[in-house]
């Protein structure tokens, strides 16, 4: 196995580490993401974060089995092209502190129909949600005056035609124009 890793590495094709110090060629690493069952939530570690962003390209391309993705308090980015195609896909939650989607990041994913963004994302890529024709509702940590900070690129139709759900009530009603009376005493009628 260490001379396929080897010869993979003399070749420039991507190598994997996975968990305890072991590695894994990229044809693996898509088989394996394949090959997660459907209905299966994942939680993906802010820990990650460098790998990730250095090996995304391919690691959950066509993962039809997932269902919701979770990414952990800490993650910064969420890099191109990481969950492109996962047609079984319909729920991502994105937590505060990521200010990047990255390019096609959840692209061609038909069955999102639900995405969680935090009020500091600043830039949602080209493509980034291209092709989610079922999304209908995105849960926004802010208000509608800062989702007008948010640059989104071109190609990301579903997030125009979605539902937003806005965490901060920004409607101002003038006070003044409601008149207040004195409290009245309950007569008892007899």
């Amino acid at each position: 196995f260490m001379e396929n890793v080897k010869g993979s590495l003399i070749e420039n094709e991507p190598v994997y580490l996975r968990g305890f110090g072991s590695f894994i060629i990229k044809e693996r690493a898509q088989k394996v993401a394949r090959n997660i069952s459907k209905g299966t939530t994942i939680t993906i570690p802010a820990s990650l974060q460098s790998i990730l962003s250095y090996y995304s390209t391919g690691i959950f391309v066509d993962c039809d089995g997932l269902t919701t993705v979770i990414f952990e308090e800490g993650t910064k980015t969420i890099p191109d092209y990481l969950m492109a195609d996962c047609t079984g896909l319909t729920t991502v939650v994105i937590p505060d502190g990521v200010t990047y989607i990255g390019e096609r990041a959840f692209s061609y994913c038909s069955g999102l129909t639900s995405v969680t963004l935090p009020i500091g994302v600043a830039t949602i890529a080209a493509h980034a949600f291209n092709d989610c024709d079922n999304l209908t509702d995105v849960w926004y940590a802010g208000g509608e005056s800062d989702k007008a900070n948010i640059y989104i690129d071109e190609y990301n139709d579903a997030l125009h035609t979605a539902t937003w759900h806005y965490a901060i009530c920004e409607h101002v009603y003038d006070l003044s124009l409601i008149h207040i009376s004195e409290p009245t005493r309950p007569r008892l009628i007899s």
